[in-house]
């Protein structure tokens, strides 16, 4: 007990991102103090383990002002909003991303199993959840209060449970601008908050299908950033490549050489100023080359109660086959 107060007191004392492993406890109460102390009482799901797979959960979240990021890894587990849970009155729209391995959502009597790379809308207000057997499985989660969010997508909660598929440009670079941010370590300026979830609402906005209106910020305000950052992080992790170019570039990112000069340009830049920058920066010799940073990314909810289906059925015969 004294060890998970202690890990409690570590994550209200570093507030802009907590961390916590099921390794930072003994095993035999992993179980019962994930469920209990992080489960229940910190994000209001209720955890229960799947028989005979095995459990794990490493659990990363960066908190803004405005909303909150999360990257999951580990599984062995069924995570439920359930009827009794939801009298703490949480209803945050949550965008569910499926990084890695097989994953089954439930809610509104639907469920379907979430491809790689494809997302869905969730909300906290409903009892509903996700099932995660794969002990390597990789999911980021946005949280985003739906006051925020309701003005660029007024009909939100038309688009919960609809499946939004891996080759979704705006989806992809949510991804990306997600994964940019987990790899950020320490506290943000308030100013730069404001800013980064922004653009996170735009993303979210473009991804989910909002207003016609926000998709047009969108497009001026949160995507080129994205888009940005992406294209940086794709430079960083070929800065020793003879393919480094901007045609290279444009062809890996779907856009033409004009669009990303515009993009440089934003911040008075240019590509080739970047690159010498950053080439001047690590040196060839000792100085190893930095590695691109690990865009995957990834707190959601299942009910024991849960019935099986056939969909159900056809999930988990996949991942045992």
């Amino acid at each position: 007990m004294i060890r998970v107060q202690r890990c409690l007191w570590r994550m209200q004392q570093n507030s802009d991102v907590i961390r916590f492993s099921t390794e930072d406890f003994p095993e035999p109460d992993r179980v019962a103090i994930i469920r209990e102390q992080f489960g229940r009482s910190f994000f209001g799901i209720d955890i229960e383990p799947l028989p005979g797979v095995g459990f794990r959960s490493d659990v990363t979240i960066r908190s803004l002002a405005g909303a909150s990021l999360s990257l999951n890894v580990g599984g062995g587990m069924r995570a439920w909003r359930t009827r009794e849970l939801l009298a703490d009155g949480r209803d945050d729209l949550v965008m569910s991303i499926n990084l890695q391995g097989p994953s089954l959502v439930g809610q509104r009597g639907q469920e379907f199993v979430l491809d790689q790379q494809a997302a869905t809308l969730v909300t906290l207000g409903e009892v509903g959840g996700i099932t995660r057997p794969a002990l390597d499985h990789r999911l980021v989660m946005l949280n985003l209060p739906r006051a925020a969010i309701g003005p660029l997508v007024p009909n939100a909660d038309d688009a919960v449970m609809r499946p939004i598929p891996s080759n979704s440009a705006a989806l992809r670079l949510l991804i990306k601008y997600a994964g940019i941010l987990q790899d950020t370590d320490g506290p943000l300026q308030p100013e730069l908050q404001r800013s980064i979830v922004d653009h996170i609402y735009d993303l979210v906005a473009a991804t989910v299908g909002g207003t016609r209106d926000a998709i047009e910020v969108a497009k001026g305000r949160g995507i080129p950033a994205a888009r940005l950052n992406a294209i940086k992080s794709d430079i960083l992790g070929n800065l020793v490549s003879r393919d480094l170019s901007i045609e290279a570039i444009c062809a890996r990112h779907g856009m033409t050489p004009r669009y990303l000069r515009m993009l440089f340009a934003g911040e008075q830049t240019t590509f080739s100023d970047f690159v010498t920058g950053r080439r001047l920066a690590w040196p060839c010799g000792d100085c190893a080359i930095p590695p691109a940073p690990d865009t995957r990314s990834a707190p959601s909810p299942m009910n024991a109660g849960l019935a099986i289906s056939p969909i159900s059925i056809a999930f988990f015969a996949g991942i045992s086959a």
